[in-house]
């Protein structure tokens, strides 16, 4: 059985799901890669906030993810620069793309991921229609697509775009979205 990755793009009222993300997640049985749009120089606190938070291995980009599963947030244009079974490299470019980071960055370089692991990708609360393009090229190489349902989304930009071009195989409220990701063994709570 492969090893699965969860894929979590955000940006808008982002911090505050992932705040409710993690308050309920007491074990990862999975890596998880966060593409949430925020200023460079905020990204370490962001990580520190977390780690004192929550009792999670979280570190920012660039990262190494092997067999202790860990959460990474990506900043700048961060992107899967190589990956095997058992090792995932995230680098990240010093431009930024024309967000930061950049969602679909993020996502078209974990296509790679499909090949050695199960992929998972959500699209939560955000302005606009980041992360869609690389949602779809993820959904064409078997990820699991999901977007945010409007129900629970502070702002429902991206994941309605991504519902409205058929990226999302699922649709959920972020309550029954971590319901999911318990029920696909991504986390334990």
């Amino acid at each position: 059985m492969r090893e699965k990755v969860l894929l979590l793009g955000l940006s808008t009222g982002g911090p505050a799901h992932l705040n409710r993300i993690f308050s309920y997640t007491n074990k990862l049985n999975s890596h998880i890669i966060i593409a949430q749009h925020m200023k460079e120089d905020v990204i370490d606190f962001f990580v520190n906030d977390l780690k004192s938070s929550f009792n999670l291995d979280v570190s920012s980009t660039p990262t190494i993810l092997n067999l202790k599963k860990k959460i990474a947030i990506c900043g700048k244009s961060a992107y899967i620069s190589k990956a095997d079974s058992k090792h995932i490299y995230i680098d990240r470019e010093e431009k930024s793309g024309k967000f930061t980071p950049d969602i679909d960055v993020l996502f078209s370089s974990a296509v790679k991921l499909c090949e050695y692991y199960r992929v998972y990708v959500a699209l939560l609360t955000g302005i606009g229609d980041d992360g869609v393009k690389g949602m779809l090229e993820l959904k064409r190489h078997g990820a699991i697509t999901i977007a945010e349902s409007k129900e629970s989304a502070p702002v429902f930009g991206m994941p309605r775009c991504a519902i409205e071009k058929g990226a999302a195989d699922y649709v959920f409220s972020l309550d029954n979205m971590i319901s999911f990701f318990v029920s696909e063994g991504l986390i334990d709570v």
